[in-house]
C-alpha cells in the first residue's frame, strides 16, 4: 500500500476512458490489417448462452486465420 498516495496521484475517469477507447481503436486497425493480409480465409466460430439464475444472454465468437511471416505459417 501507499499511505502518501492522494487522489491526484490517479488518473481521471475521462483519462482513463480516452485511453482505453485510443487503445481499441489501435488495436482493431491492427486486427482489420491483419485479417485482410491473410492468404486464405478466415474461420469464425459463434457461441450463445445464457445464465440460469439471471437469464441474461452471452455471446462468444472468435476468428481464426493462418499469418504468413519470413515464409512460415503462424496461426
Amino acid at each position: 500500500m501507499r499511505p502518501k498516495l492522494t487522489t491526484s496521484d490517479l488518473p481521471s475517469l475521462h483519462n482513463v476512458e480516452v485511453y482505453l477507447h485510443n487503445e481499441f481503436v489501435k488495436h482493431m486497425k491492427h486486427l482489420k490489417e491483419e485479417i485482410m493480409a491473410a492468404p486464405g480465409q478466415v474461420s469464425i466460430t459463434e457461441d450463445g448462452w445464457s445464465a440460469d439464475t439471471t437469464k441474461q444472454g452471452f455471446e462468444g465468437m472468435t476468428g481464426h486465420w493462418i499469418e504468413v511471416k519470413g515464409g512460415k505459417w503462424k496461426m
